[in-house]
């Protein structure tokens, strides 16, 4: 049987935070630089209304502090450019959670 897929874009973390209390995801991508709320602060908050989705961060943003806060949070950071190395690597994470 084929997965069925439902692709949703956000364009703010505020944004994100709606669709995803409106959707409850699975699987999310997200950037951590956003208009509006941080990465961080928009899966903090989808984590608290949709705890069962799994978050993937890619983001330029690569410093310590940056990745300790995904860690903290269990959100799997990915480090930019989006390569198909970048992009195997959130997918095996996907794949990876119960």
């Amino acid at each position: 049987m084929q997965p069925t897929w439902l692709i949703t874009e956000a364009s703010s973390g505020r944004e994100s935070i709606e669709k995803a209390k409106a959707e409850n995801p699975d699987y999310i991508t997200m950037d951590y630089n956003m208009d509006g709320l941080t990465g961080g602060e928009a899966a903090h908050e989808i984590l608290q209304n949709a705890p069962d989705s799994t978050i993937v961060m890619f983001t330029a943003n690569i410093q310590p502090s940056t990745k300790a806060e995904a860690e903290n949070l269990g959100v799997f950071f990915v480090g930019k450019p989006v390569t198909e190395n970048s992009v195997k690597q959130a997918l095996d994470y996907f794949v990876s959670r119960p």
